[in-house]
């Protein structure tokens, strides 16, 4: 059965009156985005809502730099200032062939 997803308007509505966007594991489906209170969000909708300035991670996954929950509005670290500090970063850029493009 297929899940009826929110479209990205109604999810980012949703998360200007306090729902946050989490990462979860869904039997048979795999990771699927779920706002809390609200509903499924497909994957491409979800990463739009991420990119956005003003959604900030709420920096809570089991390891360092994979945030599983996204909010809307102040507090908190942006996934880039994440992905910036990160040693996955680093590691990456470590591995680059010289003179590779980045």
């Amino acid at each position: 059965m297929k899940t009826k997803s929110l479209k990205l308007s109604e999810a980012e509505n949703k998360m200007r009156t306090g729902s946050v966007l989490r990462l979860l594991h869904s039997y048979g489906r795999g990771l699927q985005y779920y706002l809390v209170p609200g509903g499924h969000v497909e994957r491409k909708d979800a990463e739009k809502i991420i990119a956005r300035p003003d959604v900030i991670s709420m920096n809570d996954g089991l390891f360092p730099d994979s945030p599983q929950s996204w909010k809307m509005g102040g507090g908190g670290v942006s996934v880039a200032e994440v992905y910036e500090a990160s040693p996955v970063k680093r590691r990456r850029a470590d591995q680059r062939e010289p003179g590779a493009a980045l």
